[in-house]
């Protein structure tokens, strides 16, 4: 009778081996705001009683909460824009046996956030004109913050002589450095200036607002 048993149970342990449900590809760096990734396997799975494998990607915004993504039932999945941090897992069954993988998280920066030029005071003509932020950019950058994060593009309109309420689109030219300030000075007239933002993590450009500068010839 013991024999019989034995005899019985060879086979499954033959046949079954350790399952494994895989490894999931870590995201090495944070996203940009409203951008999706393909997410996959570092190693496949292996081992159960075949080689037949079934997938079901979940999503969760605090790691404990985790709801099933529609229809993400394959060894890859690309994720929707996202706006905020997400981690995901995929649980992999093999016949009756369902294990989860490891879970993976995908940080996303905030939105990109030019800043705001400071209004300038009226200067005299021969006066070094110093033009700076009253609010830095900010967002989508590794840093969180800091003027060093970004490149900057100062550029002039071609209109002046009387304040404008609105200007032509192809009248800007660039001028100054890549840096959060720009000096100058000028004769006397109106003036109008704005800075390109630009991440250099790749998240995109964005302009400032526009300001207006009067000099006077103040003799």
């Amino acid at each position: 009778m013991r024999l019989f048993n034995f005899l019985f149970l060879l086979p499954i342990i033959i046949l079954g081996q350790e399952f494994n449900p895989g490894l999931l590809s870590t995201v090495a760096n944070p996203l940009c705001f409203d951008s999706s990734v393909n997410l996959n396997f570092e190693t496949v799975p292996t081992g159960g009683f075949d080689d037949n494998y079934t997938y079901q990607w979940q999503k969760s915004l605090d790691q404990s909460n985790w709801s099933n993504i529609a229809n993400a039932n394959s060894m890859a999945y690309a994720t929707e824009l996202l706006t905020s941090d997400t981690h995901y897992r995929v649980l992999v069954s093999n016949q009756e046996v369902t294990l989860t993988t490891n879970e993976i998280s995908v940080w996303i920066l905030p939105p990109l956030d030019p800043g705001v030029l400071a209004k300038p005071e009226t200067s005299c003509e021969g006066d070094e004109i110093l033009l700076d932020f009253s609010t830095g950019s900010s967002g989508a950058e590794w840093n969180w913050g800091g003027f060093l994060e970004f490149e900057y593009q100062w550029e002039q309109h071609n209109s002046q002589g009387k304040p404008f309420t609105s200007l032509n689109s192809k009248g800007w030219f660039d001028v100054g450095g890549d840096w959060n300030i720009y000096s100058t000075n000028l004769s006397p007239g109106y003036y109008y200036f704005r800075c390109l933002i630009t991440s250099t993590y790749g998240c995109g450009s964005m302009y400032t607002n526009t300001i207006m500068l009067k000099v006077e010839d103040c003799n």
